[in-house]
C-alpha cells in the first residue's frame, strides 16, 4: 500500500474513531449521567415528600401535645366534665384543628370522649375508630399510655386511611404522671395528598399497599421517572403507597445537546481533515514520493552518486539531504567494520564462499575461528573505550603475524590477501587460509597468532594481557559447505573454552556428539519434574566423637525411561546453565523438607536435612522468602534445615550473600559452605557471614592416606575452623584410614560410602531405625556396624 493510501487510510480510521468514540461517550458517560442525574432528582423529591408528610405528623403531633397539656383537659381527664365535652370537643373545633377526629382516652384505654368530623362536608363522620369505647388489646399505643410518650402513624379505618397522631395528658406543666391520651387524626384524601406534593414541589399519587417495605424503588418510563416508597400503619403492616413521577427532562435536553454537538463535531472534523489532506499533499505526501522514488531507483541499480538536492529546512529537505550522506557511507561500511576496517561477517562469508569454490584439487583450506578470552570481563570492568583498543590492538597483530616479509623464516606459512582476516562481530574473528599442504601448517599459524596475541598491551591507561582461543575446521575433511564449515571451527572454539583458554583445537566428528549429547539431556530434562522422573535420595552424616546419624544430605536423582539413570553432573550443569534448576530446586527443597517432617513424626527424624542450593536460586530476590513459604507450608522446624552453598555464591556479591544469609539465620535455617577449599575465599571472610559449618571437599579426603600435601592442608583447615568455632563436614570418606585421620583432628562430622551411599527414602528410613537401637562400643565400631548393615 503507498503512502497516500496508507495516510487516506489513517485519516478514515482517525474519522470513525473519532466517531466511534463520541457515540460510546454519548452511550455510556453522558447518557447514563443524564439518567443519574435524574434518579438522583427523583430520589430528592421522595426525600422532600417524605419530610413534607414528617411536617404534617409534626403539626398533628403538636396539636395533640397542646390539647394534652391543657389544664382543662388534666381536669377533664380525671372529672369527666360534660360542659368540657359540649364546648370543647366539637364539629366546629374539629373543623378549626383540620383533623377529621378528637379522642380522650383514660389511662385504661377507654374512651372518655370522642367526636369524628368529615372535612369535605362539614358533617359528622361515622368513623369506626371514633365509636369504639375502648381501644383494642392489640393496639400499639397502649404502652404510651402510662409511659406518656408522643406519638404519630398511619391507621386503616372504614373512611379510609388516618394520619393519626397522640399525645399524653399532662397537668398544663408538661408534668405527669399522665391521666389518659389525647388522639387526633386526619383522613388521608387526594387533597391530602395533593397538599402534601405542593409543599414538596413535586407531583405525588397514593397507590394502595404493596410487600415492598423501605427504601425507595425506581421505575423508568419514556417520559418519567417514578419512585415508590412503602410505608406501615402503626401495627406494622403495609398499608399506602406513595408513587413520586420526575419529569424526564434532563435526559431529553441531553439527548438534543448531545445530539447538536455530534453533528457540529462532525462538520468540523469533515472541514479540518480536508484541510490537513491538501496541506499534506503539498508538504509532505509530494517531497516523500520523490525520496522514495529516488531510494527505490538505487535500490534497484540506479546511480548512488545521483543526488536529490533538496533545499530548505524542513525534515523532509534534512531527510534527503541525510540520505545522499547514508548511501555514501553505506557504499563505504557496508561490507567493512567500522572500529577496525576489517572486512565484516558479510563479506568474510562472500570471501569464504569464494575461496571454497576457488580451492585447487589436493590443497586444503583451514577456517580459524579467533574468539578473545574474558573480553567481556575487560568491557564491564574497564570500560567499552578500553575494549575497544584492545580490539584495534588484537587487529594489528593479527594482521601483523599473517603479513609475508622477509623477516619470516621460509619454512612459515604466510598470507598476502588481507580479505583472509574478518571481524565476526563482538570479540570473535576469521582467518581463512587457502591452499595448504597439511592440517599442520593451519597449526604454525595458529602458534603464531596466539604468541602474537598474548604479548602485553600497553593501552591508554593499563596494561592488558589477554589469550586467544582458536578453533579449525579444514575442507574438504570437516565440510565443503561455509555455513557448515564455520559452525565445525565455532565448535571446535567452544571446545577449547571449555578445556583450556589460551589453546587451539581442530574440529573432530566427537564434538558434534558432544553437543548433541547436551541437547538431548537439555531436551529430555525439560519436563522431567512434571513427569514424575526425578528423585531425592538420602546420604547420611555421622558424628565422628559418637558414631550418631546427626543430618541427611538430599542428593538429586534423575531417571529417565530412555536414558537411563543420569549422571548428576551431567544433568545439573545443564539445568543451572538453561534455568530449570530454579523450579527444580524449590521441588527439592520442598520435597527434602515434606521427608524430613515425616521422618520427625515417626521418631526418627535426625537432628537436620541437609539441602544442596544452586547459584540461581541463590540469587533469586525472594530466595529467604521462598524458604520461608515451605517451611511454613511443610510444617517442619527450622532449625532442622541446612542449606549448602558453594564459595562462589558469596564472592559473586558479598554485600548482597551477607544479606541473605542473615535472613535465613533469621528463619532459623543453619548455612554450610559446600566443596570448601576449592574456591577463593578464606576464613577472615567467611568469619564476617552467618556460616554455621564447612564442608572439606572430597578432594582434599581422597588422598589422606598417601598425599603428605593434602594431610597437611586438611590439618590446617581443621585446625582453622576449629579456632573459629565452626564445624567441619569432610566429604568422601571412604576408607578407615580417612575416618581415623579425621578424628585425630577433631573433624566433627563426615559422611561418605565408607558409612553409606545415598539412598532412596525407604532405605534412608531403615538406616535411620538401626541408628536409632542402642549400642554398646566405640565410634568405629558402632560405625562398622551400620556400614555393614547398610551393605
Amino acid at each position: 500500500m503507498k503512502i497516500r493510501a496508507k495516510v487516506a487510510t489513517l485519516i478514515a480510521t482517525l474519522f470513525a474513531t473519532l466517531g466511534v468514540t463520541a457515540i460510546f461517550v454519548a452511550s455510556y458517560v453522558l447518557m447514563p449521567s443524564f439518567a443519574a442525574l435524574e434518579h438522583t432528582e427523583a430520589d430528592v423529591a421522595m426525600r422532600r415528600i417524605q419530610f413534607a408528610l414528617d411536617r404534617t405528623f409534626a403539626q398533628l403531633e403538636l396539636s395533640a401535645g397542646s390539647w394534652g397539656n391543657w389544664t382543662d383537659a388534666w381536669r377533664f381527664a380525671q372529672d369527666h366534665n360534660q360542659t368540657f365535652i359540649t364546648e370543647q370537643i366539637t364539629l366546629a373545633g374539629l373543623k378549626q384543628l383540620n383533623v377529621s377526629t378528637l379522642i380522650f382516652t383514660d389511662l385504661s384505654g377507654r374512651f372518655i370522649a370522642g367526636a369524628a368530623l368529615d372535612l369535605q362536608t362539614d358533617r359528622s363522620l361515622d368513623l369506626d375508630l371514633a365509636v369504639r369505647q375502648t381501644l383494642p388489646q392489640d393496639f400499639p399505643w397502649r404502652g404510651n399510655l402510662e409511659a406518656g410518650r408522643p406519638a404519630h402513624g398511619f391507621l386503616q379505618t372504614n373512611r379510609g386511611i388516618l394520619l393519626l397522631a397522640a399525645g399524653p395528658v399532662l397537668d398544663g406543666f408538661a408534668h405527669g404522671p399522665p391521666r389518659g391520651m389525647v388522639i387526633m387524626g386526619r383522613v388521608i384524601s387526594p387533597q391530602e395528598v395533593a397538599a402534601i406534593g405542593a409543599q414538596a414541589q413535586a407531583h405525588v399519587s397514593m397507590l394502595p399497599s404493596s410487600n415492598s417495605r423501605g427504601a425507595n424503588r425506581q421505575v423508568e418510563t419514556e417520559r418519567f421517572i417514578q419512585v415508590y416508597h412503602a410505608y406501615d400503619d402503626i401495627y406494622g403492616h403495609p398499608i399506602l403507597t406513595l408513587r413520586v413521577d420526575v419529569p424526564r427532562e434532563i435526559t431529553q435536553r441531553g439527548y438534543a445537546a448531545v445530539y447538536y454537538a455530534f453533528a457540529y463535531l462532525m462538520i468540523a472534523a469533515v472541514m479540518i481533515v480536508v484541510l490537513l489532506v491538501i496541506l499534506l499533499n503539498r508538504t509532505v505526501l509530494n517531497p516523500l514520493a520523490r525520496v522514495t522514488r529516488h531510494a527505490v531507483a538505487i535500490g534497484e541499480g540506479a546511480d548512488p552518486t545521483t543526488r536529490l538536492d533538496f533545499k530548505g529546512t524542513d525534515e523532509i529537505a534534512v531527510l534527503a539531504r541525510e540520505f545522499d550522506r547514508m548511501v555514501e557511507h553505506v557504499v563505504r561500511l557496508a561490507y567493512s567494520d567500522s572500529l577496525t576496517g576489517l572486512p565484516n561477517r558479510e563479506q568474510a562469508h562472500r570471501h569464504l564462499r569464494a575461496a571454497l569454490a576457488d580451492s585447487q584439487p589436493g590443497r586444503l583450506l583451514a577456517l580459524m575461528y579467533i574468539d578473545l578470552d574474558n573480553f567481556k570481563r575487560i568491557n564491564d570492568t574497564l570500560g567499552h573505550s578500553i575494549g575497544d583498543e584492545v580490539l584495534i590492538t588484537a587487529t594489528e597483530r593479527l594482521r601483523k603475524a599473517l603479513r609475508s616479509g622477509g623477516e619470516r623464516s621460509p619454512d612459515e606459512l604466510s598470507i598476502a590477501r588481507s580479505g583472509t582476516l574478518a571481524r565476526l562481530g563482538g570479540d570473535e574473528f576469521m582467518v581463512v587460509l587457502t591452499g595448504i599442504g597439511s592440517s599442520d601448517d593451519a597449526a604454525r599459524v595458529a602458534e603464531r597468532l596466539i604468541a602474537a596475541l598474548h604479548e602485553p598491551m600497553q593501552l591508554s591507561r593499563h596494561t592488558i594481557v589477554i589469550t586467544p582461543s582458536i578453533g579449525i575446521a579444514i575442507a574438504p575433511t570437516d565440510g565443503t559447505d561455509a555455513g557448515l564449515l564455520l559452525r565445525h571451527a565455532d565448535l571446535a572454539m567452544y571446545f577449547c573454552k571449555r578445556r583450556a583458554p589460551g589453546i587451539y583445537a581442530f574440529f573432530d566428528a566427537s564434538m558434534n556428539e558432544g553437543v548433541l549429547q547436551r541437547y538431548t539431556i537439555e531436551s529430555k530434562l525439560r519436563g522431567a519434574l512434571e513427569r514424575g522422573e526425578l528423585s531425592l535420595h538420602y546420604q547420611p552424616q555421622i558424628n565422628m566423637r559418637t558414631g550418631d546419624v546427626t543430618g541427611m544430605e538430599a542428593l538429586l536423582r534423575w531417571t529417565h525411561p530412555e536414558l537411563g539413570s543420569v549422571p548428576p553432573a551431567e544433568f545439573i550443569p545443564i539445568a543451572e546453565a538453561t534455568g530449570l534448576i530454579v523450579p527444580i530446586g524449590e521441588w527439592v527443597l520442598r520435597t527434602a523438607c515434606q521427608q524430613a517432617k515425616k521422618w520427625h513424626d515417626e521418631g526418627l527424624a535426625s537432628p537436620r536435612i541437609a539441602v544442596n542450593v544452586a547459584a540461581p536460586q541463590f540469587a533469586m530476590h525472594n530466595f529467604a522468602a521462598q524458604v520461608a513459604t515451605i517451611l511454613t507450608e511443610t510444617g517442619l522446624t527450622s532449625t532442622l534445615l541446612e542449606l549448602e552453598i558453594t564459595e562462589s555464591m558469596l564472592m559473586l556479591e558479598e554485600a548482597r550473600a551477607a544479606r541473605v544469609l542473615g535472613e535465613l539465620h533469621t528463619i532459623g535455617v543453619s548455612i554450610a559452605i559446600d566443596d570448601f577449599g576449592t574456591g577463593y575465599s578464606n576464613f577472615q571472610r567467611l568469619r564476617r557471614m552467618a556460616i554455621d559449618r564447612l564442608k572439606l571437599d572430597r578432594s582434599f579426603i581422597r588422598d589422606l592416606g598417601s598425599d603428605s600435601g593434602d594431610r597437611a592442608i586438611a590439618a590446617a583447615i581443621l585446625a582453622m575452623a576449629r579456632a573459629l568455632e565452626v564445624e567441619v563436614i569432610a566429604e568422601g570418606v571412604e576408607s578407615f584410614a580417612q575416618f581415623r585421620f579425621l578424628q585425630e583432628h577433631q573433624c566433627a562430622h563426615c559422611q561418605g560410602f565408607l558409612l553409606s551411599r545415598a539412598l532412596p527414602a525407604g532405605e534412608a528410613r531403615l538406616l535411620l531405625e538401626r541408628a536409632r537401637e542402642k549400642f554398646e562400643g566405640s565410634p568405629t565400631q558402632r560405625l562398622r556396624r551400620l556400614s555393614r548393615a547398610e551393605g
